[in-house]
């Protein structure tokens, strides 16, 4: 496992099953469960806006990855995914 520092979050992407076969979308937005979320950076007042298990929408354009796990900066999420 991975502890992200500063403002960095890790995300486990949701995989898509079609016709029995798991396949990771192509699309510019992605979904994805928050496995661990940094302390924020040192000089800001904002709290982080995700939490450890949250399910959330963030951009695919992500190219950051730590075995099954995508590494994002907090401005990376779109929202979450109720």
């Amino acid at each position: 496992m991975i502890q992200p520092l500063h403002d960095n979050i890790a995300v486990r992407p949701d995989p898509f099953v079609q016709s029995g076969l798991i396949i990771m979308p192509e699309e510019d937005t992605r979904t994805g469960v928050v496995v661990a979320v940094g302390p924020g950076k040192k000089d800001s007042k904002r709290p982080l806006m995700v939490a450890v298990g949250d399910h959330v929408m963030y951009s695919g354009t992500i190219d950051r990855k730590y075995e099954d796990l995508i590494l994002m900066r907090d401005k990376d999420i779109i929202g979450l995914v109720e």
